[in-house]
């Protein structure tokens, strides 16, 4: 009976979203490595239909973030602290820097600030709102510099033990709606995953 008047009251009152927000990024960033199936659609203004892309993506709270596109093509994007390293088909490996698709880049760092758990950076960059649970939340962000709010108008994050859906809205009307699935928790990355963080 006290358990569930606990429990009633729990329900009753929601977590404050600062404080959800916090309680989130801790659980994300519980994982030393996190590995996923992804589905990418990216919605361009000019076109009919979306674009879809599919892959694996490795989160490591350490290394940093591992886009492995399969198809259409094959391309790994290792998103650092120190910029993006892309690896084609061919193996040939190149560094650029930060100056990547500025989306794309800002899409990198934003994941190794959750998977770090680093609350400050994100309050910094965006105005944040957490809503829902625990167990089942959406967090929205808007930009806050100005630079940022040029080209990225809002990102919108969903998921529960794991981060599940991110999606983007630009402010040319481009969108893209990133969906993972079929979770798995390391205490490190493979040899060929590490490499691919190597600078070339």
């Amino acid at each position: 009976m006290r358990l569930g008047f606990v429990m009633l009251m729990t329900m009753s009152f929601p977590v404050h979203a600062d404080e959800l927000l916090e309680k989130i990024l801790q659980r994300l960033a519980e994982p030393a490595v996190v590995r996923a199936q992804f589905v990418q659609e990216r919605h361009i203004a000019d076109l009919a239909r979306p674009t879809l892309s599919r892959g694996r993506v490795t989160v490591s709270r350490r290394d940093g973030v591992l886009w492995q596109i399969e198809s259409p093509v094959k391309l790994a994007l290792a998103f650092t602290q120190d910029g993006v390293i892309e690896t084609g088909a061919d193996g040939v490996r190149r560094s650029r820097g930060q100056r990547r698709g500025a989306v794309d880049a800002e899409i990198g760092r934003l994941m190794q600030d959750i998977v770090g758990a680093n609350e400050a950076s994100l309050q910094t960059a965006f105005d944040a709102l957490a809503q829902g649970s625990l167990e089942r939340w959406t967090v929205r962000l808007k930009p806050r510099a100005r630079e940022m709010a040029r080209f990225l108008r809002e990102v919108r994050l969903g998921g529960g033990r794991h981060l599940e859906t991110i999606e983007i809205e630009e402010t040319s009307g481009n969108g893209t709606a990133i969906r993972m699935r079929q979770f798995a928790i390391a205490e490190k990355l493979e040899a060929d995953e590490l490499a691919l963080f190597k600078q070339p």
